[in-house]
C-alpha cells in the first residue's frame, strides 16, 4: 500500500497529484450523499435508508 501512495503522490493529474484528485473525487461522492439523502427526506422518500455508495448500502 505505501509504494501504491508514493506512486499516487508522485503522478501529476491536471493541476495536481493524483492523490489529491482521489480525495476530490471522495469529497464530491460524500457531498452528493449528502444533498441527495437531504433531497429524499424533504420529498418524503427513502427516510431511514442509506444511499451511500461507498458502504455498500442501497
Amino acid at each position: 500500500m505505501g509504494r501504491i501512495n508514493r506512486t499516487n503522490a508522485a503522478t501529476a493529474v491536471g493541476e495536481g497529484t493524483l492523490t489529491e484528485a482521489l480525495a476530490r473525487r471522495d469529497v464530491l461522492r460524500l457531498r452528493h450523499a449528502v444533498l441527495t439523502a437531504a433531497a429524499d427526506a424533504a420529498a418524503g422518500r427513502d427516510q431511514g435508508v442509506s444511499r451511500c455508495g461507498s458502504c455498500g448500502r442501497s
